[in-house]
């Protein structure tokens, strides 16, 4: 009886021990499959947040990109406007200057006299010049020069 009472004994400090790890491993299917999911979520969350920063930048990157092209689309749009102004002030110089010169009609009493008349191209030259840019300026002294309304310095060397 002795061996009876002893293995009975054993087996009563075996069944809680069993239980236990019973308890244990049934407990801890759960709770592997809790620790994966928070550490799932964690990570998901952090590469989500890198993902939107990353946006943020590329947007960011992508407005300021707009913006310069904006402003170097306005600033040839203005340099084009400046250009053309430039080009209509010329011809409507050109054509004026050109008309009291050339084409003015013996019956048309436009001015009383020559001086007058360069009074006028005078004025008109000056006014001109002073919504001309510098290329232009020199073409219009160059027209000055080739209709002989300005005397031409090297010629007179």
């Amino acid at each position: 009886m002795p061996d009876d009472t002893r293995s009975e004994g054993s087996r009563n400090i075996r069944r809680p021990c069993i239980l236990w790890i019973k308890l244990i491993l049934s407990a801890s299917i759960p709770l592997l499959i809790t620790i994966f999911t928070v550490v799932t979520y964690i990570q998901q969350k952090d590469i989500s947040e890198r993902n939107r920063q990353q946006d943020l930048q590329i947007a960011s990157l992508t407005r300021e990109k707009d913006i310069d092209l904006a402003e170097k689309q306005r600033e040839e749009d203005q340099r084009l406007a400046n250009e053309l102004h430039y080009q209509n002030v010329f011809q409507n110089y050109i054509d004026d200057v050109t008309n009291v010169l050339y084409k003015h009609q013996p019956n048309e009493a436009l001015f009383i006299n020559e001086e007058e008349r360069f009074f006028y191209i005078g004025r008109k030259t000056i006014i001109t010049s002073r919504q001309l840019n510098s290329d232009y300026r020199k073409q219009l002294l160059s027209f000055l020069i080739v209709t002989q309304l300005v005397p031409n310095s090297k010629k007179s060397n």
